[in-house]
């Protein structure tokens, strides 16, 4: 589903990765992360098939949602638009959890997330 930059409001950088800049805004009465793969524009078509099949499982009762898939309008830098998970990034979300078992049932759906996405295409 490709979503109109324009409908994503009150955007505020959160972080920078080793390829992407994640934002948070406000899209259709919810919060949202924006994450913009830097680059991606130039990425070739196996890349745009992996944004597709990841967006095909969007109604698949996923850990995360995706919303679907914009363009930053100043770079063409595809941007994958997903739940916003107050705890920020995974890496400081699992440092900060104190139960194993949390941090188990994280991983399970994750990977659970990714089977269905690679059985999907």
């Amino acid at each position: 589903m490709s979503l109109n930059y324009s409908e994503f409001s009150n955007i505020e950088i959160l972080g920078r990765g080793g390829f992407s800049i994640v934002f948070k805004a406000n899209y259709e009465g919810n919060v949202v992360a924006l994450k913009v793969i830097e680059g991606s524009k130039n990425m070739p078509s196996n890349f745009l098939n992996e944004l597709k099949s990841h967006q095909s499982c969007r109604d698949c009762g996923g850990f995360l949602k995706l919303y679907g898939v914009s363009i930053e309008p100043s770079t063409k830098d595809y941007i994958l638009v997903m739940e916003f998970m107050s705890k920020m990034d995974l890496r400081r979300n699992l440092a900060q959890t104190k139960s194993f078992k949390t941090i188990v049932y994280i991983l399970f759906n994750i990977a659970k997330d990714l089977m269905s996405i690679h059985d999907r295409g």
